[in-house]
């Protein structure tokens, strides 16, 4: 599996697809650095736009559940 990226608010962000949920939901992985230097800040901020967890098998990264990743990649990296 490759990492790709998107341009999000003039930030370049790392994300990889990963399996979906039970549910059938789309998931994938951000690293922590693409949200925030500072590990606790980034994970503030995840939870905050409604990140659910910090993966397992990728070490420092965050999953999150989307349907509009664009969309709410933004808002991870504003910081809503």
């Amino acid at each position: 599996m490759l990492w790709e990226n998107i341009e999000v608010n003039g930030r370049n962000v790392s994300y990889r697809k990963i399996k979906h949920g039970v549910n059938g939901n789309p998931r994938y992985i951000i690293p922590y650095y693409c949200i925030d230097r500072d590990y606790n800040k980034a994970l503030s901020i995840f939870k905050r736009i409604g990140g659910k967890y910090r993966s397992n098998t990728y070490g420092l990264c965050f999953v999150l559940t989307s349907y509009a990743l664009s969309e709410d990649l933004g808002r991870v990296v504003k910081g809503d």
